[in-house]
């Protein structure tokens, strides 16, 4: 664990991605090792684009013309890159109380969801859009991370929805080594496939793509 700055555990639903990540997170505490530990869905997450819509300047000043009685909320949910309006939908909902909320202020949150949902980074967008936001937002974080002496754990967020069971690959730093883990635990009933721990060090903020070879059973470094 020398130098590790992330650990990533990866897999399908069912295969004890949470548990995993939360038993790490702990172990880790327990030897004094600081961390930090986001597991999926989290709307603060460093390296992720969970419930996050990309606007153009004109939808965003519409999204503020539909519903002017939540632009503080909106505002607050916000951040302005260069011509994007990153606005993260999942923290309007949470900050307004979720489901507790009155139905009326549910009502108002999901027509706000409506109208942003068709631009969500992970489903909305074209494939350059998407890569450019997503190789921007890992390179920001791998500069920070590369920075700080702590370990981050990161739950789905890398993997997932990208890449097949059977086609795995690593991301590094160009130009530095990588030690990576990829892990099929047993007894995590029959849906689950595989989940793997990917165990990186970040030392600069530009990214290789490496293929991992097999998809045996077991613990396999490189």
């Amino acid at each position: 664990m020398k130098n590790t700055k992330l650990i990533i555990v990866e897999g399908v639903a069912g295969s004890g991605k949470t548990t995993t990540a939360q038993h790490i997170y702990d172990k880790l505490r327990e030897r004094g090792v600081v961390a930090e530990l986001y597991l999926e869905g989290n709307t603060d997450h460093p390296a992720d684009y969970e419930y996050t819509a990309c606007l153009t300047e004109e939808q965003f000043k519409e999204l503020m013309r539909l519903f002017p009685h939540e632009r503080d909320t909106v505002l607050a949910c916000t951040v302005h890159e260069d011509e994007d309006y990153l606005f993260c939908y999942g923290r309007m909902h949470a900050m307004a109380g979720g489901e507790r909320s009155a139905p009326s202020k549910q009502a108002e949150m999901n027509a706000i969801i409506q109208q942003v949902r068709p631009y969500d980074i992970y489903d909305g967008l074209p494939m350059e859009k998407y890569c450019e936001l997503l190789l921007s937002r890992w390179e920001r974080f791998g500069a920070r991370a590369a920075a700080e002496e702590k370990v981050y754990i990161f739950e789905c967020c890398f993997l997932q929805n990208t890449l097949s069971p059977c086609s795995c690959g690593t991301m590094q730093p160009a130009g530095t080594s990588c030690r990576s883990y990829w892990i099929w635990p047993s007894g995590c009933g029959s849906s689950s496939l595989y989940c793997s721990i990917m165990i990186s060090q970040i030392y600069g903020t530009r990214w290789n793509v490496r293929r991992l070879p097999g998809h045996h059973h077991g613990m396999k470094a490189s």
